[in-house]
């Protein structure tokens, strides 16, 4: 390919089940040499005779990609590993490998590895050096002058006398780089753990820990993880020669799922050695366990030619990753063919999760049924059933609780919605308290939801809650989706001079004379509004919280008007403290006395709630402040009418208010027509 060869190249597929398109962009790049060549590491390379050990070679920057080639001398056992390319911003970085395994006398030889392109007017190259480290070619022990016996067995005994200097002389020859030489007397040798491999969650196992020629019989501690499981285990002793013992401990335990990974730990402590001689061997477990099928799920969709397209997902989690799936419909196992469309997908998530899917064409009632996902590996079987009815809905998902909607007395959730199988359907969504979820009467219902979101009012705070979500149509429901979410934390209102902290305060007259009860303002879902004039706390700078009018809608029976009134953090003039409502509704409420007290009078009115208050003391105006919360009850088919201004201060005293109406601070004073 040359450089006219870029371009934008598009593929189109015409079938009897619908079209297709797909394209793509190809750029010829021209040809560039590397610009780096290295070895990965130092430049030596350290490493033990007889040990095998590995050199990777590294180029940067070739386009095609560069040769690399090792020169290794004939005298070294050497293994080289294929080259591998990899596109990375335009270029090829490429690595090769070489396994050497270096004996004594390979000490200081050097690896070297070249590098041609054709770019190049020169081959690179670049080397290391080995540096082999050897262990001592003899070990003598010199004799003393005393008397030595032999037992027999290769083991020389050396008589001493109590408080007698005897002289032992260890001398190591031979390694690279010099020995250091210690003298201990008596230790067992280090652990062996047997009985790792091929453990499987939840079937009972036995791990043993040997540590043989000690004296006298060892300790023996078990760790899994960072859990102490001695209690778990049991101490084996047996005599060997010399006068030495060999101990064998047997750690019996079933292994679960979140055991993978962890470390398994035996710890082999002489106590009777000073110091304390101590010595450990640790291994990483692999835990298997059979599929389990942790998600399945239908979704459909219409076709730009009108037909229907179904897709099955079956979800598997298993150790290792389950690669055989199978399907089923009606007990008739189902292939690749003119309207079934098998997809298996490779492992993900840590590596023990994979997924299939059927997809089935053209979908009609006939396909009504069972099918069934089957997940195979060699530790067992998974199995998920997945009922199909084509006229009830697909469940809904991206099912989710926005955050950032979250009060300490509401959640905000949203979906989207699945195929509504042929029919209008509608969603209904289930609240419970999560530590009282399987209790029916701690659950919440809102149904017949026609919107993809609903906000839940009137939560505790604090508080989690399951949240279960399905839809339905004339024909049925479909399956669930679940999802957990928590309440914020209540801010009590009455917190003073703090920024965000906001208050409605709405202010009311006095009943009689000088009596300070305070009367109870009328609660009433469904009422189209309320009428009132509103009034500004007169010490207030005029700049901070402004009057604004409010726009009206059409009033009801009893002449009331709804109104949704804004927040902010205006307060009434010290020492006057707003009193607080005990209900948690939106309040509705008018000037007009005689609709106020109709309403107050009917007796068949079952969503009206009371706000009841307690006394405060009045201002220069006979008004008295309480703070009213805000509910989701809304007029039906009526939208709230937001006011535009700040807190607001109302009484129902009246009097009161009408002198208000002709005071020269009028402009502080915000009438709702």
């Amino acid at each position: 390919m040359t450089a006219e060869d870029s371009g934008n190249y598009q593929c189109f597929v015409q079938t009897e089940g619908g079209d297709g398109d797909a394209s793509f962009t190809v750029v010829v790049l021209e040809q560039a040499p590397p610009y780096e060549v290295s070895i990965l590491g130092d430049q030596v390379l350290t490493t033990t005779a007889g040990t095998e050990t590995e050199a990777t070679c590294i180029v940067h920057g070739a386009r095609p990609p560069a040769t690399l080639d090792w020169i290794i001398p004939d005298t070294l056992q050497v293994s080289l590993g294929k080259q591998v390319n990899v596109a990375r911003d335009g270029s090829y970085v490429s690595l090769r490998n070489a396994r050497v395994k270096p004996s004594r006398g390979d000490h200081g030889v050097s690896l070297h590895c070249q590098v041609s392109h054709p770019e190049l007017q020169r081959v690179l190259e670049t080397a290391v050096r080995l540096d082999v480290h050897a262990p001592p070619t003899s070990l003598e022990i010199s004799k003393p002058s005393g008397p030595i016996i032999e037992d027999g067995n290769g083991t020389q005994k050396v008589i001493v006398f109590q408080n007698t200097l005897t002289p032992i002389t260890c001398k190591s020859s031979g390694s690279r780089p010099e020995a250091n030489v210690s003298w201990t007397l008596g230790p067992p040798n280090p652990p062996e753990l047997n009985g790792t491999h091929a453990l499987q969650a939840g079937v009972p196992a036995k791990v043993t820990c040997t540590s043989n020629n000690g004296y006298p019989a060892p300790l023996v501690h078990w760790l899994l993880g960072s859990k102490n499981v001695t209690k778990e285990s049991t101490l084996e002793v047996t005599a060997q020669p010399g006068g030495r013992i060999g101990a064998t401990s047997n750690l019996s335990f079933t292994p679960a799922q979140d055991d993978h990974d962890k470390a398994i730990v035996c710890v082999i402590i002489q106590p009777a050695l000073h110091p304390t001689w101590s010595r450990n061997v640790t291994e990483t477990l692999y835990i298997s366990y059979s599929p389990v099928i942790i998600q399945s799920h239908i979704r459909r969709h219409i076709t730009s030619n009108g037909s229907v397209v179904a897709t099955f997902t079956c979800v598997s989690r298993a150790r290792p990753p389950a690669y055989i799936f199978q399907w089923v419909y009606n007990e008739t196992s189902l292939d690749n063919g003119t309207r079934y469309l098998i997809v298996h997908s490779s492992a993900q998530d840590d590596e023990t999760v994979t997924s299939s899917m059927l997809i089935i064409s053209d979908v009609q009632e006939i396909d009504n049924g069972n099918y069934e996902c089957l997940a195979n590996t060699d530790y067992g079987e998974g199995i998920a059933v997945i009922n199909f009815t084509y006229s009830h809905p697909d469940p809904p998902f991206g099912f989710e609780v926005n955050q950032s909607q979250t009060t300490s007395s509401s959640l905000f959730v949203a979906w989207q919605p699945g195929f509504d199988g042929g029919s209008l359907q509608t969603f209904t969504l289930k609240y419970c308290t999560h530590d009282n979820a399987v209790k029916d009467q701690d659950c919440g219902i809102v149904s017949h939801l026609n919107t993809t979101n609903h906000q839940l009012r009137g939560l505790n705070s604090s508080t989690w809650y399951r949240l279960v979500l399905w839809a339905i149509n004339d024909a049925g429901s479909s399956s669930t989706q679940e999802t957990v979410a928590s309440t914020a934390q209540h801010i009590p209102l009455e917190t003073t001079n703090m920024a965000g902290s906001f208050i409605v305060t709405v202010g009311i007259g006095l009943l009689a004379g000088a009596c300070f009860i305070m009367i109870p303002l009328i609660v009433a879902v469904r009422v189209f509004g309320v009428s009132c004039c509103l009034k500004k706390n007169k010490d207030e700078p005029e700049t901070e919280t402004p009057g604004q009018p409010i726009r009206t809608q059409r009033e009801d029976d009893d002449e009331l008007v709804y109104i949704d009134v804004s927040h902010e953090n205006t307060r009434p003039p010290q020492p006057i403290r707003p009193a607080r409502t005990e209900e948690t509704h939106t309040v509705y409420a008018s000037l007009d006395h005689d609709a106020t007290s109709r309403r107050k009078e009917e007796q068949s009115i079952a969503t009206t709630t009371t706000a009841t208050v307690e006394s405060q003391q009045v201002d220069d105006d006979g008004l008295v402040y309480i703070a009213i919360s805000h509910g989701t009850s809304n007029p039906r088919k009526t939208a709230p009418i937001p006011s535009s201004g700040g807190t607001v201060y109302a009484s129902i005293n009246f009097n009161a208010m009408d002198r208000l109406k002709e005071t020269d601070d009028s402009p502080t004073t915000s009438t709702m027509t």
